[in-house]
């Protein structure tokens, strides 16, 4: 569970939740503009594979700031650089959450937000019984890595020493 206060203009960049959780978020000051993509987009607009990473689970990804994203994306029509629209044939979901509003964001959907105002939000990632397994597959590939990277590491330190 998260309190969030965020200064106008701010924002999250482009993500999925963590170890495939969902999440809610419900705005208690200020406005907030979120922008969502279903599991099914490759990748949001504007948003690259790290140059050190693969497209596999824990990837870097490469994402503009929010503000940059979201004014890009919000300009006149005509204007040079405007892409907004659809993303590989897939339409986003544009949400204006104002105070009161709950936004729940699905396991594995690719979302984006930009505080309008200044807001307070309370937010908190959840695992739903149907994404369960998923969320244990995450997690155990994470810990893998994790004992990988330890092994490695003492690997290195035993030969380099000096």
């Amino acid at each position: 569970e998260w309190l969030v206060v965020s200064p106008r203009r701010s924002g999250t960049r482009w993500h999925t939740d963590p170890y495939e959780t969902s999440a809610w978020n419900g705005l208690l000051h200020g406005r907030k503009l979120w922008c969502l993509l279903p599991p099914s987009a490759a990748l949001p607009p504007g948003v690259a594979i790290g140059a050190s990473s693969t497209a596999a689970a824990g990837a870097s990804l490469d994402a503009p700031a929010a503000s940059e994203w979201f004014r890009q994306r919000l300009a006149p029509q005509d204007s040079p650089g405007n892409t907004s629209g659809t993303c590989h044939d897939v339409s986003p979901l544009w949400i204006d959450q104002r105070p009161g509003d709950v936004v729940f964001v699905p396991r594995g959907w690719w979302h984006t937000t930009l505080a309008l105002d200044t807001c307070v939000a309370f937010t908190q990632n959840m695992v739903l019984p149907a994404d369960a397994r998923a969320t244990l597959q995450a997690l155990d590939a994470e810990m893998f890595q994790a004992r990988a990277a330890g092994a490695l590491r003492r690997v290195l330190w035993e030969r380099h020493e000096d």
